[in-house]
């Protein structure tokens, strides 16, 4: 029985739909090497600079985490004067996904669209 191939663009594409307002969705690696980008909206930011600058930002979260006996942190939350930001950790599979929303948006619907677009693409990268 074939299966629906989809693109892991169209998967980070739906972050728009489930939050409308987000300007960016990216997924990288564990090293942060960008594996895919799609800009919903002009943000102006640099999708590769993003990229290094989440890994990096997940990896601090990560040792805090651990120096506060938390466990493995799931997500990362970061609200400034611009906007918010949303590092999730793409569960089974050495990936973050990274969703940016203006100012506007409220923080709980982007957190909610990271989790949601998380999942899907799990089953993708799982290996």
């Amino acid at each position: 029985m074939p299966t629906e191939v989809i693109s892991l663009s169209r998967l980070l594409s739906e972050a728009g739909r489930l939050c409308p307002g987000i300007t960016d969705a990216l997924l990288v690696d564990a090293d942060g090497v960008l594996i895919e980008t799609v800009r919903l909206d002009d943000s102006g930011v640099d999708p590769d600079e993003v990229a290094v600058e989440g890994l990096a930002a997940a990896v601090a979260v990560s040792r805090f985490s651990a120096a506060s006996r938390l466990g493995t942190p799931s997500e990362s939350l970061i609200t400034g004067e611009h906007g918010v930001s949303v590092i999730r950790r793409v569960e089974g599979a050495d990936a973050v996904v990274i969703l940016r929303a203006g100012e506007d948006v409220l923080a709980g619907r982007v957190r909610f669209a990271a989790r949601i677009i998380a999942g899907r693409l799990a089953p993708h990268l799982a290996g």
